[in-house]
């Protein structure tokens, strides 16, 4: 599909398209001329080092050797959410005793390499109480009443419920200011009461009334932290297949979070020396990206190893897919506004996502939502040894967000996306950053099911609250004007096969009809004629009433088309640019969106697919 030349033409139009966006910077690896691709993956935890920096029970750090596969970086998958509201329900983290007790406690599930020393318990200090603000207790205060502002980053208020949100563990302060009141317990909500009821600390310890905040779903699964990426030497074997294998450690989806958003560098039991050290993690990450940014006369694949070889950051592998229908539509999905990205502003533009997406995940032991939700929850790729590949993990999440069985061995990989924000200027350290890099296998699969088909399936997926609708996009390639008139013609001619033996029913049963003698009740042949002429009736109106419901489908289905595009053969790489382009302007695209449009554009406007 590409040449080094065109790939670079095609990553410098992407990193102009997303100049305005929040997500401002996108690289697409695919490999040079290669006709097949396959993305495999080799666990590799700490670089093959076989140390780690950990610590023991007095909170100090210390050089562990690593002796079998539990290594995860960052906060491990063992800090769960049931310990995390168990420890709010506890009022653990009101204090600094009680944060470095849980610590204590849990203190083998914080790793990092070797080579950062000096962070680790701040950062697991860090770590833990971004844990904390997934969740909250929801109070009801007399007449309304709302909290005062000195409290304002503990909590957030209803108004149309008149509810207090208290986010996260409570502060001593926080406590002391309600502990007067009492409270009895409607449904999820601690409502104050002038009669007898519980006291502040007993509604925390119902640790059931604790509920999520600002999220439908939250649990820490265990994701592939990538550490590089190399092209193989094609296979004795095989030489028209290229290789790209990912070496990675594993870590956490709690370190994502994390790292993605340091809000709880800003909690009131980190302290002045603890702000100081995550700021430094920061700030080098910082320089890190900078850099990535700074590298643009290097080749794609090494400018990426030249990050991951330097980040501290988790930057977690996605899987990516093209979904094209048996009807040849393009899904692409409205994002949910519930979900982070998909969140707008009056006035601001939609956002589509690909056709599938989500999170690679590994299997490990201990991560209760694997055990607990629904079968295609559960993680394909384990350490366990044997090949290690995404086609799994891509069919597991086409089936939980569209509810379609598709054929493992039928996804086509292109290569390897990466995407996140380059910042402009100095970063204020009194200001939450996002800064997460996003690692994106990218794949494309044409299915057995209809666009339709796949509509009616999604209202049932498991996942389909990611999307609040699914749209579609449809191309059609032509060589010139009466290549075009010919496409009508021969979908005219489709339709007509499809429903032949509907329309040649219709047309032999008014035949048929108009043939009949006599209609009348005065004779015995009459009233057969009668009796005839309404099953001929009755079956016309029912064959009339399927083709007509058929047609209306077909409108309905219209309308969640958002584009049709006509490509000439002869205008490659031209005319996919110019649409990316007015998407760019009317929809909000991440970069791996944008990426997976395009290539699909591209093969559209060639003839390749």
């Amino acid at each position: 599909m590409f040449d080094s030349q065109s790939l670079k033409k095609f990553n410098t139009e992407l990193l102009q398209d997303l100049e305005k966006e929040t997500l401002n910077f996108g690289l697409l690896y695919i490999p040079e001329g290669s006709k097949k691709v396959s993305v495999i993956a080799t666990y590799r935890p700490l670089n093959g080092e076989g140390r780690y920096l950990g610590l023991n029970d007095r909170l100090e750090e210390e050089i562990f050797t690593l002796t079998d596969d539990s290594y995860q970086y960052g906060i491990s998958t063992n800090i769960t959410a049931e310990k995390i509201v168990s420890a709010i329900s506890r009022l653990t983290f009101r204090d600094n005793d009680g944060l470095n007790g849980f610590i204590r406690e849990n203190c083998g599930s914080y790793r990092f390499h070797v080579s950062q020393k000096g962070k680790l318990l701040a950062m697991a200090r860090f770590f833990t109480l971004n844990l904390t603000y997934f969740y909250c207790l929801r109070i009801k205060l007399s007449n309304g009443e709302t909290l005062p502002e000195e409290f304002i980053g503990e909590f957030a208020y209803d108004s149309k419920k008149n509810v207090c949100i208290l986010i996260g563990n409570p502060s001593d302060k926080l406590l002391s200011y309600l502990s007067g009141r009492r409270f009895k317990i409607d449904g999820d909500i601690a409502c104050q009461t002038e009669e007898q009821g519980m006291d502040i600390y007993e509604v925390y310890s119902r640790g059931n009334i604790i509920t999520l905040y600002n999220t439908d779903l939250f649990y820490s699964g265990a994701l592939l932290r990538p550490l590089k990426i190399v092209q193989e030497e094609p296979y004795i074997s095989n030489y028209n297949v290229t290789t790209l294998n990912i070496y990675f450690e594993k870590s956490s989806y709690g370190t994502v979070c994390a790292l993605d958003n340091n809000k709880a560098m800003f909690h009131w039991l980190i302290t002045s020396e603890d702000r100081q050290t995550i700021e430094e993690f920061f700030r080098e990450e910082d320089e890190v990206i900078r850099e990535l940014a700074a590298d643009s006369d290097k080749g794609e694949l090494e400018r990426i190893n030249a990050y991951l070889q330097r980040s501290s950051n988790v930057h977690q592998i996605a899987i990516s897919t093209n979904i094209c229908t048996s009807d040849n539509i393009l899904l692409a999905p409205l994002r949910s506004t519930h979900s982070i990205d998909g969140a707008k502003g009056k006035g601001e533009k939609d956002c589509i996502y690909p056709g599938v997406n989500g999170n690679a995940e590994v299997l490990v032991r201990g991560v209760g939502f694997y055990e607990k939700s629904s079968y295609e929850d559960l993680p394909c790729i384990s350490v366990d040894g044997g090949r290690i590949d995404f086609s799994g993990e891509l069919t597991r999440e086409t089936y939980s967000e569209l509810k379609i069985k598709v054929d493992p061995m039928l996804w086509d990989m292109y290569g390897i996306s990466m995407n996140g924000t380059i910042p402009s200027g100095e970063i204020s350290a009194d200001v939450p950053v996002k800064r997460r890099m996003h690692f994106n296998v990218l794949a494309v699969q044409q299915v057995s099911h209809s666009f339709s088909e796949i509509c009616d399936a999604r209202n049932s997926a498991t996942e389909n609250y990611e999307s609040d609708m699914l749209w579609g996009i449809k191309a059609v390639r032509y060589r010139n004007i009466f290549d075009l008139m010919r496409i009508g013609l021969k979908n005219f001619l489709d339709f007509m096969r499809r429903n032949g033996d509907i329309l040649t029913a219709i047309l032999s049963l008014m035949v048929f009809f108009t043939g009949l003698g006599d209609i009348t009740f005065r004779t015995a042949e009459g009233i057969s004629n009668v009796v005839t002429a309404l099953i001929a009736v009755l079956l016309i109106i029912s064959s009339v009433t399927s083709i007509v419901t058929k047609v209306l489908r077909y409108r309905a289905d219209k309308k969640f088309i958002i584009r049709r595009y006509l490509f000439l053969y002869d205008k490659q790489n031209k005319k996919s640019s110019e649409i990316m382009r007015r998407l760019s302007r009317e929809y909000k695209l991440t970069p791996a969106t944008y990426i997976l449009l395009k290539l699909y554009f591209i093969e559209q406007e060639s003839g390749e697919k």
